[in-house]
């Protein structure tokens, strides 16, 4: 069934994949290496006969597409060296701009930028100058590659390759030359699975440079595609200002982003890779050997297809779950690496929770964006046990309107056959520095031999940018016998409204690097029309700016028949804007489930020396219920973890974990490289209460 169904949508809808590959040199008909865009009269002659549109400038008199800049670029016979130094004769010959613009609050930026655009055969080609008036306070700590960047100052290049405003790659660079790249819907985290790409960064007397390369071959398009979008942002840790080329005005809208036009995109036959991975265990009573597979192509029309066989998920550090009190199941994101790969096409939220899938023998999936349609889907096999199946397709209908639909099927051996069908419309308006967001949504369930259950929804949420008072609102019914067991639905038999409100502020020249707040209440009954719970919510913080510390305050009520709760946590912490450095106070109280109850939490990170840091976390809840018949809780954890990073490939790591539920602790060594095999070695169970004695090796490498 899956194979028929996945034949007949590529096959009907998206025939390109079936063409014969196209040998041809590669090619892109934009201008000539030693000619400025749109100087020489034989260009624009022959743009105009091709149809490619003429070169403009932004236009601030107007929004979306007609405010666009197109731009043909220049292509480059030599490309530059990748050091951080501008110096190289392309850059001279490239398109330049400093046009940027602070979007959030729709004004100039505190910082003059300059970027400069090229490309050739192969790339597209990326520099950058950021001037700094305080160039002193630049920061760039991050070493590792895909690490956490967001204490750093960094350029982040957004690429659109179909142009069609829907999922972009994203690629950060820091003053230190440090990468970071998110693919769209989700990847593999080892490089050559997901596309590699260079660039250099340094920091000069009045502020810092990038150089970036993104070969053609790591983005996602159709063959005979001849124009990308390109929005490039530049971030300044110290005073969150973003800005961002082309001016988009107040906001950020997609639809604005520079049109890069006049391309032919090389046509690249993108072969099949492998991935083959083996996986080897030692305990004290058992020897393991697994020999697993992944493999992945990506068709001409822009559609990705992965498969897994024999995955072990054994040695993927899981979520570790909170000990705080909580009435339902809690939801964690899901950390195994088919799992994640292209996610963001794949049906989430109540209809389908990945985490359902404990175990699989083979997987498959589709997914990608063929012109306005964003296909995915996931069929996953348990021999003789289970098969669950999970597709999405979304479509959009014009610049700010899209439709959705769902299908999750799980079929387990021994349980009725448990199917969910599901449909969203959705719109979304640009307004001045924040936007308009709407939708609705119908969801069925339907078990085998069972009842039937729906869920419904509308949503409104109006962000207004920063300084102005922004809202959300929306009703939302969920019925008695609505049941996605491969989904997240934990509170059901309830319907009614939502309502908020929300406050954000980066105030200019202060001591006071941010404030906001919020005000937030809701209201549900039964269908019988009993109450199911009302709630009411406060929540106010404050950042300061040459201290690096904040302070933040929620107050909750809850009536929740038997039990009315009401809650206060305060929470003080320090190193704002720091990598491995700072930590946290928190305190909450109150009376939840008909009981006393308190919660501590108090965190710390720190670096020994350099590419040596740790982090200690500690946790603890005590409920004192006032029934004597229900047992009281006083549970409660610490958390060690310990890093060091041997060079941006290779690093050590300790974690210890203890409390009530015992004690675990494991070592790690991984290898991470940019070509060859990765590496990962275990010593200890990190899923496990109690210390394991448990020795686990896994290997990884590309093979096309």
């Amino acid at each position: 069934m899956l194979a028929l169904l996945l034949a007949v949508m590529i096959a009907l809808c998206f025939p390109a994949w079936a063409q014969m590959p196209d040998f041809s040199v590669p090619t892109l008909s934009v201008c000539a290496a030693d000619e400025q865009p749109g100087q020489a009269d034989a260009q624009d002659e022959a743009a105009d006969q091709a149809g490619i549109p003429d070169e403009r400038p932004v236009d601030r008199s107007k929004t979306g597409r007609d405010r666009a800049p197109i731009i043909h670029l220049p292509v480059v016979d030599t490309p530059p060296v990748l050091d951080g130094d501008l110096s190289d004769p392309c850059w001279r010959r490239s398109y330049h701009s400093d046009g940027f613009w602070n979007c959030d609050q729709d004004r100039a930026p505190d910082q003059r930028s300059e970027i400069w655009l090229c490309v050739d055969a192969g790339h597209l080609y990326v520099a950058s100058y950021f001037h700094d008036t305080e160039p002193e306070k630049i920061h760039y700590e991050q070493k590792k590659r895909n690490g956490d960047i967001w204490t750093d100052d960094f350029i982040k290049i957004h690429i659109d390759p179909t142009y069609t405003q829907g999922g972009n790659y994203r690629f950060h660079v820091t003053p230190r030359g440090t990468m970071k790249e998110d693919i769209p819907g989700g990847s593999d985290a080892k490089i050559e699975w997901r596309g590699d790409w260079r660039a250099a960064g340094t920091v000069v007397p009045d502020g810092w440079t990038a150089e970036v390369a993104i070969p053609w071959g790591v983005l996602r398009y159709p063959k005979g595609q001849s124009e990308i979008g390109v929005a490039i942002a530049r971030h300044i840790p110290r005073t969150d200002e973003w800005t961002a080329w082309p001016d988009m005005g107040a906001g950020w809208d997609n639809k604005e982003w520079a049109r890069i036009v006049g391309l032919r995109l090389p046509h690249i036959k993108r072969p099949v890779i492998f991935m083959p991975n083996v996986q080897t265990e030692w305990t004290e009573d058992h020897f393991r050997n697994n020999v697993g597979l992944d493999v992945k192509h990506t068709f001409e029309n822009g559609l990705t297809a992965v498969a897994t066989w024999q995955p072990d998920f054994r040695n993927i550090e899981d979520e570790v779950e909170s000990i705080d009190f909580s009435y339902t199941e809690r939801y964690y994101r899901d950390r195994r690496p088919f799992f994640t790969t292209g996610s963001g096409f794949i049906p989430g939220g109540d209809v389908f929770y990945s985490r359902r899938i404990e175990d699989l023998d083979l997987g498959f999936k589709v997914f990608g964006r063929v012109k306005d349609t964003d296909i995915g889907l996931l069929h996953a096999l348990t021999f003789g046990e289970r098969n669950d199946l999970a597709t999405e397709v979304r479509h959009k209908i014009d610049d700010n309107l899209s439709c959705m639909g769902q299908y999750v099927r799980r079929d387990v051996r021994g349980d009725p056959l448990n199917q969910v069908f599901g449909t969203r419309l959705e719109r979304y308006e640009p307004k001045g520095c924040g936007g308009l967001w709407m939708s609705t949504n119908f969801s069925e369930s339907d078990t085998r031999g069972g009842a039937h259950g729906n869920k419904w929804g509308l949503h409104l949420d109006r962000w207004r940018g920063e300084g102005h008072w922004g809202y959300w609102a929306g009703y939302e019914a969920v019925g008695a016998h609505y049941d996605p067991q491969d989904g997240f639905a934990p509170e059901v038999d309830r319907r009614g409204p939502y309502v908020g409100f929300s406050l954000w502020e980066k105030p200019q020249d202060s001591w006071i690097k941010s404030y906001g707040g919020h005000i937030s209440w809701d209201r549900s009954e039964h269908f019988d029309g009993t109450l199911f719970k009302e709630n009411y919510g406060f929540g106010a913080n404050l950042v300061r700016k040459q201290q690096k510390d904040g302070l933040s305050l929620w107050m909750g009520w809850t009536d929740r028949p038997p039990n009315y709760d009401h809650t206060i946590r305060l929470q003080y912490w320090w190193g704002e804007g720091e990598l491995h450095k700072g930590g946290h106070l928190s305190c909450a109280w109150g009376d939840r489930a008909s009981g006393d109850y308190v919660r501590y939490t108090a965190g710390y990170q720190w670096e020994f020396v350099e590419d040596f840091y740790g982090n200690l976390y500690y946790e603890r809840r005590k409920s004192d219920y006032w029934d004597l018949a229900t047992e009281d809780e006083d549970i409660d954890r610490l958390t060690l973890k310990l890093n060091y990073d041997l060079d941006e490939e290779h690093g050590l790591g300790f974690c210890m974990r203890t409390g009530t539920a015992g004690t675990n602790a494991f070592l790690t060594y991984r290898q991470a490289v940019r070509e060859g095999e990765d590496m990962f070695i275990i010593l200890g169970d990190p899923n496990a209460d109690h210390t394991q004695a448990r020795i686990a090796f896994q290997t990884k490498w590309i093979w096309r």
